[in-house]
């Protein structure tokens, strides 16, 4: 799934950091972040 996501997530996860689930936000008052992340460490 890491291939999928932008270049400004990848760079903010840690080597052994294994993304869980993760989701692009459609047009909402926000905006940023534009992406949801869940690792099995954090959620972004």
């Amino acid at each position: 799934m890491k291939e999928k996501l932008p270049k400004g997530v990848l760079e903010n996860l840690a080597p052994d950091e294994n993304v869980l689930y993760a989701i692009r936000k459609r047009f909402s008052l926000e905006a940023k972040p534009k992406w949801l992340v869940v690792t099995d460490r954090r959620i972004m």
